[in-house]
């Protein structure tokens, strides 16, 4: 397009029309910090209005239609600038992550999502730049969180570890992009493809599709017409004022505060920011909740999790201890750069040691293994901040105390059977329910009992045991092997109070719950030690 005199001094006219219809009271534009443009039909036979400013560009331009009518089409989406901006404070918060939680950096980067959607809202759906850019920086906070587990593999971290409701003890991430995420083996449907970013309305065949923030945030157009309805309901009332020749008083506008746009028609200035706090905490809550339903529900999400080697009866009641007394001891004191790392690594070992089952997997590292000490929790991984936390809990030979308990246990059981020959099944499950005898008779049977620490691809131990197994990470067990009359619901009721009342396994079940500073309100049955 050509630079034409009429179309400068248009030009100017509209800029100077819009910079006198703003009320100064409220904002002024410059003509330095603005960029507005208006060509003609005689410039190369187009006809558009183009204007950049507040991070905004317009481009509004009339087509021809038919019978000499016009179109007129408006374009609103960010500028460059605009988007530069938002690239610029993301890369701010990824300098000042240094050795931060996790949590801190997801929050300064909800709040940048929060700033830049209630913002440019619809806009940013026609701006394939700004999308681009938002996948590209939410990579790049997601890639912070796992660099500080040492570890980029991104099957390690699907998305239930990212975009749960927070009270899970997770980061409760915002996004706008859509995502894929795989599946368990036998818990839920598996899918062959990585964690993979979709900027819209992709699902896969479940139709689990992870809501984004976008769609709950009403766009500016839906704003602007509650303002007009209420601007209307306004000059009625005016004018129905004027006609009894009266003011209008406060009773007159009582239907009217509170309406529309949050900066206009309050009472007072307090009241507009506690508005803008009660719609973002409601958008977010209706998130929190689609978001739980799109990952598998409360129960589907805590399978990924340490919950049930907590033992809790219920997860309704649990709630997270924001800081044990030696963190908040410590917070207020003079520290060096090195304590005050290590001191802002607890959060984030309480996160680690939270999702280590979906952390620690063993379909993530092939050939990779590494027996953690005294213990026989094999490392699918080299993650130093797990491995910390696993040692302290089963420290003081926690696993040969538990395996001893245990099988001192069973014994009084079996003592109480007598010494016959017995009718020896065929090998079985604990759970099945038809034996087959074929006449076989032992006066000979070999219990073998093992422990282990399993990981959501594998707490499934009737898989792969021939003997009875204990899951501690998950609270399971299962038996396999030859079986005589009587003896299944006689190990199915002695494993179950086992499991419930053995005190080594409480011991290691108070230790895991103070490693995560997780308690409940709930009144617990008291536990007697001795």
């Amino acid at each position: 397009m050509r630079l034409i005199k009429h179309d400068v001094n248009l030009d100017c006219a509209v800029f100077w029309d819009v910079k006198q219809s703003l009320p100064r009271s409220l904002t002024a534009i410059e003509w330095d910090d603005t960029f507005a443009g208006v060509y003609s039909d005689s410039n190369d036979g187009r006809q558009a209005v183009l204007a950049e400013g507040w991070g905004l560009e317009l481009d509004e331009r009339a087509d021809e239609g038919k019978n000499g009518t016009g179109i007129l089409n408006h374009e609103i989406k960010p500028s460059v600038s605009g988007i530069q901006q938002f690239n610029n404070r993301v890369r701010q918060v990824l300098m000042s992550s240094g050795s931060t939680t996790f949590s801190k950096i997801v929050n300064k980067w909800n709040t940048v999502i929060v700033g830049l959607k209630t913002y440019y809202r619809e806009a940013v759906v026609y701006t394939n730049k700004l999308l681009d850019a938002f996948v590209k920086a939410e990579n790049k906070i997601q890639t912070r969180v796992k660099i500080g587990l040492s570890s980029k593999m991104p099957s390690l971290f699907p998305p239930v570890v990212f975009y749960t409701e927070r009270n899970s003890e997770v980061l409760a991430c915002y996004r706008w992009a859509t995502s894929f995420f795989q599946s368990d083996l036998r818990w839920l449907k598996q899918t062959d493809v990585a964690v993979s970013h979709f900027r819209a309305g992709m699902n896969h065949e479940e139709n689990q599709l992870i809501p984004n923030l976008y769609r709950y945030l009403q766009p500016w157009e839906v704003e602007f017409m509650g303002l007009a309805c209420v601007l209307l309901e306004y000059s009625m009332k005016r004018r129905e004022a004027n006609v009894q020749n009266r003011r209008l008083t406060l009773e007159d506008l009582e239907d009217s505060w509170d309406q529309a746009i949050d900066t206009l028609l309050h009472t007072t200035r307090a009241g507009v920011s506690a508005l803008i706090g009660n719609n973002i905490s409601s958008s977010s809550t209706m998130l929190s909740v689609d978001v739980i339903a799109a990952l598998g529900g409360i129960e589907g999400i805590l399978e990924d999790t340490l919950f049930k080697c907590t033992y809790f009866p219920t997860w309704e009641g649990l709630f997270w201890e924001n800081a044990s007394g030696f963190e908040g001891s410590m917070r207020y004191k003079k520290l060096t750069n090195a304590q005050r790392s290590g001191l802002n690594q607890i959060p984030n070992r309480h996160f680690t040691l939270w999702w280590s089952p979906t952390i620690n997997r063993a379909n993530v590292y092939v050939g990779f293994q590494v027996q953690l000490g005294l213990t026989s929790i094999v490392m699918h991984g080299k993650i130093p901040t797990l491995e910390i936390s696993l040692i302290q809990i089963f420290r003081a030979h926690l696993w040969r105390k538990i395996h001893e308990s245990v099988i001192m246990d069973l014994r009084p059981v079996f003592d109480q059977e007598p010494e016959a020959l017995q009718n020896i099944s065929r090998p079985s499950l604990v759970t099945d329910s038809k034996d087959v005898l074929d006449g076989s008779t032992s006066n000979k049977y070999w219990i073998d009992v093992q422990l282990r620490w399993g990981d959501f691809d594998t707490h499934d131990i009737e898989r792969y045991v021939v003997m009875i197994g204990m899951d501690l990470a998950y609270n399971l067990w299962s038996a396999y092997g030859n079986w005589f009359p009587g003896m299944k619901p006689l190990i199915q009721q002695a494993m179950s109070k086992i499991i419930k009342a053995n005190p080594t396994l409480h011991a290691l079940r108070k230790r895991i719950r103070k490693g995560l500073q997780l308690y409940s309100s709930e009144p617990t049955e008291p536990y007697l030690d001795s």
